[in-house]
């Protein structure tokens, strides 16, 4: 078992009555995964990491009918 996380933020401008401009920010994050693999040619190898971490900026438009 292993710790993630996920933070985000954002903010929506309404440039006209019926129109909608968004941009966010996301940040996932794992502490200390392991992963496991067998590979064909040379055996079972392993990958061992201290952290994992994703930034994702997101922007959109919104119409409104």
């Amino acid at each position: 078992m292993t710790f993630a996380f996920q933070v985000g933020a954002g903010l929506r401008w309404a440039v006209l009555e019926n129109v909608t401009l968004d941009v966010g920010y996301r940040l996932r994050g794992i502490d200390g995964p392991d992963f496991e693999h067998t590979d064909v040619t040379s055996g079972l190898s392993d990958f061992d990491a201290d952290w994992m971490w994703s930034h994702n900026v997101i922007a959109g438009i919104t119409f409104g009918f």
